[in-house]
């Protein structure tokens, strides 16, 4: 019948003939159907709530068929709230919530004696905002000319470059008009220019506020509620100017298949511990990465798996499954040059373990998760003080770690799946009033830019400044990347002419001449830029668009472009949300760092590794945690020849990155050229978990990998 495992083949069939069932037939149909439904929901088991939700689609669609419209909707609306396994189930090739959503277009809504908000959804999470709204999904496309409906799904697809919410909302059926628009992931999906103006209530909801808000920060105030992922940033958003605010966690279970396939018993599963995460570089994984070198001690004793090369979410389940304890340690936005509270964060993660039936291991500094859970009950914490000692003793405990598991997994499959979180956001936005006038079209504008990489014809959509020349700084920046990096550089030093003192504009100048190999101007810049930052910085300096390159630190001409500034960002908002003089001498610390790092990286590339390496020592001098220089100076000495001062600052990198597996291998050659083939060995056997089986597989990746020097040879 559906992608759910073990129901009655006979539900496809049933759904296929009612059409051609006469009125007979199908009161016969109900009678037999209200008996099943009332059977399998007696059985309390997830698979017969979501076999009772395909007797009450089906008997909705029976009511439907004898024109009692209103009958049919109570069994509809019935199937898509009996739970979030429901959400899985699919009939004739389509998904049960998609069913329902689309009859609601169907028939008379005042047919429904409960009819759900009329929500125009942006971004994530569509079947769970079916499941409690008569939703339109709104999908961003490149390739459709003009906004488009699509009774199907129904969704409309339009490109943000060339329509807005007036052409959205021009293409909607009938009299259907939006009650209500939920902007969910705001940070990672586009918005519409108009959405600013509109007379329906809006609702943003942030999966992510801290490491994005830079790109969000100004159209956050055109939303009429701004709900928060993290329950720190609800304070946060207040303190950054941002009246009507309130808390729901995105972080929840995502997937279905935990409801539908039982968790394995302990005794049967193969790993002892099991990690799944981001590791190398970026200060907020530092907590994460002295935790899992400790775990790592703990090898010889146990069956250890750690895994940062993820896939897909269906790894990350398939490895959880098969653990009897899920590791997992937050990312902490840790303040490097400015102390704040906003340090720690609840995690995705932890649902996911419990949803598989492993003990989830967290810190207790975990945010929101004595109030989630029962810890020891349903959840096991640990302090950096007492880890090795919880972990030995959860692990000895097999009985008792089972119990612990599976209450945490029912408790998480009752209560925390993103279902029961849409549930929440909606709840929350009963009764709202939109808002005008908080918000232009240029916030919207440049929230495109920097979250959908919506560049050159961006800009005269906004209607409120087609007649008012664009800024170069912002030109420059809806110049595509890579396509005429020499015209947007001088767009960039027109912004700096007419604002000497702007940072911003010139770290956009700064990657122009890197796209365009200009080293040695590129060199000077970093250089003066870095005895700007030296100096200290005003609010106005950092103040303006930042090319979306530089935003992401990811700059395809050079793959040793520091992907840090973001978070720093997030750091420096944290210090400061109103973007004052905190704010500025927080990123002028980070940028004394950074621009000394590029500055020696163009020196190199101009052949001048002494410089190179003066460069990197002076950055080094300023901060001795920094993800990249010790790294950076650990490659350059290897690639020289000069293996003892190669060694000395890998061994300085590896206590800020333990888990840089470019700098394990180059360490690996180094012994290899050493005649120590035992150590190297080691050093490869360690590489498994970026999911590097083999030395083979290990150079290849080195090879194959971008980097500011050239590969050693084995």
């Amino acid at each position: 019948m559906s992608a759910v495992s073990g129901h009655a083949p006979s539900f496809e069939s049933l759904y296929a003939e009612l059409p051609r069932l006469s009125a007979q037939e199908l009161k016969a149909l109900i009678v037999q159907l209200n008996a099943s439904r009332r059977s399998f929901r007696a059985s309390g088991a997830v698979e017969g709530v979501t076999q009772a939700a395909v007797c009450d689609f089906l008997l909705g669609d029976a009511h439907a068929r004898l024109d009692r419209a209103t009958d049919a909707f109570r069994y509809w609306e019935a199937a898509v709230e009996s739970g979030y396994p429901s959400l899985a189930v699919s009939l004739g090739g389509a998904d049960l919530v998609g069913l329902v959503n689309e009859r609601r277009f169907l028939f008379p809504r005042d047919a429904n004696p409960l009819p759900k908000p009329r929500t125009l959804l942006f971004g994530a999470f569509d079947k769970a905002c079916a499941a409690w709204a008569e939703t339109v999904h709104v999908v961003p496309s490149a390739t459709v000319a003009k906004a488009r409906w699509d009774a199907a799904e129904p969704r409309v697809q339009y490109n943000p470059r060339t329509a807005d919410l007036e052409d959205i909302l021009g293409c909607l059926p009938g009299a259907w008009r939006p009650e209500l628009i939920l902007a969910s992931a705001f940070e990672v999906f586009p918005l519409p220019i108009g959405i600013e103006s509109s007379a329906i209530p809006r609702v943003g909801w942030a999966s992510d506020l801290a490491n994005h808000f830079d790109a969000v920060r100004e159209c956050c105030r055109l939303f009429d509620l701004l709900v928060v992922d993290q329950e720190r940033d609800v304070q946060f958003a207040r303190e950054a100017g941002y009246a009507n605010v309130t808390h729901v966690s995105v972080r929840s279970l995502l997937m279905t298949a935990p409801y539908t396939e039982p968790p394995k018993p302990h005794h049967d599963r193969r790993v002892d511990v099991a990690f799944l995460g981001l590791l190398d570089e970026l200060p907020m994984y530092t907590f994460r990465r002295e935790i899992l070198s400790r775990l790592k001690r703990l090898q010889g004793d146990y069956n250890i798996v750690i895994r940062e090369n993820i896939e897909d979410l269906e790894t990350v389940y398939r490895t959880l499954g098969d653990a009897r304890i899920g590791l997992n340690v937050n990312a902490e936005l840790v303040g490097k040059w400015g102390e704040h509270s906003y340090r720690h964060a609840r995690a995705r993660r932890v649902y996911e373990v419990m949803s598989m039936g492993a003990l989830c291991m967290t810190p207790s500094t975990t945010a929101g998760i004595a109030e989630e859970f029962d810890v020891d009950a349903e959840v096991a914490c640990f302090s950096p003080d007492d880890f090795e000692e919880q972990l030995i003793r959860r692990l000895e405990d097999r009985e008792g770690t089972q119990a612990i598991a599976l209450a945490g997994r029912d408790r998480v499959l009752r209560e925390h799946a993103i279902y029961h979180r849409m549930r929440d956001v909606l709840g929350a936005a009963a009764g709202l009033r939109a808002r005008n006038g908080v918000a232009h079209a240029s916030a919207v504008a440049r929230q495109q830019y920097l979250v959908g990489s919506v560049t050159a014809d961006l800009w005269p959509r906004v209607s409120a400044v087609r007649t008012v020349p664009i800024p170069p700084n912002v030109r420059g920046c809806l110049s595509r990347p890579g396509a005429d990096p020499e015209a947007a550089l001088l767009l960039f030093e027109e912004a700096v002419r007419a604002d000497p003192g702007n940072v911003i504009c010139s770290l956009n100048a700064l990657s122009c001449l890197v796209e365009m190999g200009d080293w040695f101007e590129a060199r000077q810049l970093a250089e003066a830029l870095a005895a700007r930052a030296d100096d200290g910085l005003a609010a106005s300096d950092v103040e303006g668009w930042l090319r979306r390159p530089v935003y992401l630190g990811r700059l395809g001409a050079a793959p040793w472009w520091r992907s840090d500034l973001r978070t720093e960002m997030a750091n420096a908002y944290y210090v400061d949300p109103r973007r004052g003089a905190a704010f500025s001498a927080y990123i002028a610390r980070h940028l004394r760092v950074a621009l000394r790092d590029y500055a020696g990286c163009c020196a190199y590339l101009t052949g001048d590794g002494d410089a190179a390496a003066e460069a990197w020592e002076d950055a080094y001098a300023l901060d001795e945690r920094d993800e990249y220089v010790a790294s950076r100076l650990t490659e350059l000495w290897a690639t020289e020849g000069v293996y003892d001062r190669a060694l000395t600052w890998e061994e300085r990198a590896r206590e800020t990155r333990p888990f840089n597996a470019r700098s394990t291998i180059i360490t690996a050659l180094i012994h290899e050229r050493s005649g120590d083939d035992d150590r190297a060995a080691e050093l490869y056997a360690s590489l498994d978990y970026r999911n590097l089986r083999s030395r083979d597989e290990a150079l290849a990746w080195y090879e194959a990998t971008g980097s500011l020097f050239p590969a050693m040879s084995p």
